[in-house]
């Protein structure tokens, strides 16, 4: 699963529910097991959990880590048992944020903040940190659980933009950004040299006719782009906008147009001035980051992120009373673990990116398919109208997921389980809705290979 997220949700059930320490001493060995190796253990973020002692000096200490941790810290977890989180911390670690830590932690409060860390060997990393206070039954606070997600690869993404952007800025200062001026009694646009360059338009005449502007306009951004030039218009706000213009060779350039009427002494404007800049370097390295906020990057697929956002919208918000009907279909692949130990992690992730292409010939909604880390997947089926249907494409899944896979001149084969929960009837809400789906997955563990289970009404 994508862990950050699971583990998010499943502290945000422990605190709602007041799970205590007795969870990992007192519970059946049968929940302990399916617990830690479901949500913890194969997470794919590092979970750590310390004594809630007092901070300062060798205090809190490390009491469990998972196995994930030493992938992201270079400490073996009997290595880190025992230690103080500090370990992590190096000579670049902003001190400011340590502050706001320790502040929140000793207030009980939950943290989640960015911060600069160290491996075992010295090598820096970046870490998206949550921290959670846990509660026993008395209310006593008793331990931290934090879970770290290494995002080295996004801070470097966002360093790389802000390289660009300030390229971007020596750029205009050194040529200046394209011109323009809106003559509202004729209905005329003058451009820059710099204008045509990005367009790469050749001058014929000093002006270009407003509609001729106006068609260069990507169709989807037009009425939104006069819609702002009117509002500016009539209220005098601030005109700042972003648009695709087509080339003169087809393809589309992002600009950033900002502009301001002038009005005669009747408040009525005649004259619109502003500045055009190319912005389509920028965009893209946007639209990068936000596909790595909601994808899988292996995959491909829609992550934990982009699952919590959709079901909201589903179910939580205004629009949720329009649904009526959908299914989610947990599938958990079995002996992939075999498959990564016999051939290597390189013919398990061309395994993962196979199934991932199985399923998108299967579904239809590029926004229903969701990998929830290692080997676990979900499925959102929607605009449907019956069960029948919905077991119907289950089914087709199953059958095109659990067989042979070709990879490399090698032949390995998976099975799995999967466990289907209906739209209200297993759940009214999100969490109810995946608790159903995954505990029908595991009753269908229980059965053997290749089943598919449906949960319990009750």
């Amino acid at each position: 699963m994508n862990s950050f997220l699971i583990c998010e949700m499943h502290m945000q059930s422990i605190n709602e529910i007041n799970i205590t320490s007795e969870i990992f001493s007192n519970s059946t060995l049968e929940f302990r097991e399916q617990f830690f190796e479901t949500v913890v253990e194969n997470a794919t973020d590092s979970i750590i959990i310390t004594s809630a002692s007092p901070i300062n000096g060798k205090f809190p200490v490390i009491v469990y880590a998972n196995k994930t941790s030493t992938k992201i810290t270079g400490y073996e977890v009997s290595e880190i048992i025992g230690l103080t989180p500090r370990v992590l911390q190096g000579e670049k670690t902003d001190k400011n944020t340590l502050k706001e830590i320790s502040r929140a932690l000793k207030n009980w409060e939950t943290v989640d903040v960015e911060i600069l860390n160290y491996k075992k060997d010295g090598t820096e990393f970046w870490s998206h940190l949550s921290i959670t206070p846990i509660k026993d039954k008395k209310g006593f606070y008793t331990h931290w659980v934090s879970v770290q997600r290494d995002v080295t690869y996004k801070k470097k993404i966002e360093a790389e933009i802000r390289y660009n952007e300030e390229r971007l800025r020596t750029v205009i200062k050194a040529m200046n950004s394209a011109v323009w001026e809106w003559e509202m009694i004729d209905n005329t646009i003058f451009w820059s040299d710099k204008m045509y360059e990005i367009l790469g338009i050749k001058r014929n005449t000093e002006f270009v006719s407003f509609e001729f502007a106006l068609g260069l306009i990507h169709e989807d951004d037009r009425q939104r782009v006069l819609a702002e030039t009117r509002k500016h218009l009539d209220e005098g706000d601030e005109f700042n906008t972003e648009f695709r213009m087509r080339k003169a060779n087809g393809e589309y350039v992002f600009l950033n147009f900002t502009g301001l009427a002038k009005r005669d002494s009747r408040n009525v404007p005649y004259l619109m001035t502003g500045s055009a800049t190319d912005i389509t370097i920028i965009r893209a390295n946007r639209e990068k980051i936000e596909f790595l906020a909601y994808h899988d990057p292996l995959t491909r697929l829609s992550n934990r992120t982009k699952l919590d956002k959709l079901m909201f919208e589903l179910l939580e918000s205004n629009q949720s009373k329009k649904i009526s009907f959908l299914a989610l279909a947990f599938i958990d692949l079995d002996g992939f673990k075999k498959i990564n130990d016999t051939y290597g992690h390189e013919i398990g992730d061309q395994v993962l990116i196979e199934v991932a292409s199985r399923l998108n010939q299967i579904v239809t909604h590029s926004d229903s398919i969701f990998r929830l880390g290692g080997d676990e997947f979900l499925l959102v089926l929607r605009d449907i109208q019956s069960r029948d249907i919905a077991i119907q494409i289950i089914e087709r899944v199953k059958e095109s997921l659990f067989q042979e896979y070709h990879v490399q001149n090698i032949s390995c084969e998976t099975s799995g389980s999967i466990g289907v929960a209906f739209y209200p009837e297993h759940g009214e809400n999100f969490a109810d809705l995946l608790r159903s789906s995954d505990n029908a997955m595991y009753k269908a563990k229980q059965k053997g290979r290749k089943q598919i289970v449906i949960a319990s009404s009750s």
